[in-house]
C-alpha cells in the first residue's frame, strides 16, 4: 500500500508504472477547466479499420459569431 508521498515520489522519479498519456490528458483538462473553459470531446468511427478515434479537447470560442 502506498501513501500519497510514495506515489508522488515514484512518479517523479520514473519508478511508478503508469500510462503517462492519461496523466498528461488529466493535467490538460484540469488546466483548461481552471481557466474557465467548458470542455467537449468528439469520437468517431473509422469505417475502414472499425476503430474508434477521439478528439480529447474541443474548446468553443463564444466571442465568434456564426456567418
Amino acid at each position: 500500500m502506498f501513501t500519497d508521498n510514495d506515489i508522488y515520489s515514484r512518479l517523479l522519479n520514473g519508478k511508478l508504472q503508469t500510462n503517462l498519456g492519461y496523466l498528461y490528458e488529466n493535467i490538460t483538462a484540469q488546466t483548461l477547466a481552471f481557466n474557465g473553459h467548458e470542455l467537449y470531446y468528439h469520437t468517431f468511427l473509422n469505417e475502414a479499420s472499425k476503430h474508434n478515434y477521439e478528439i480529447d479537447f474541443l474548446i468553443t470560442d463564444k466571442k465568434r459569431s456564426a456567418r
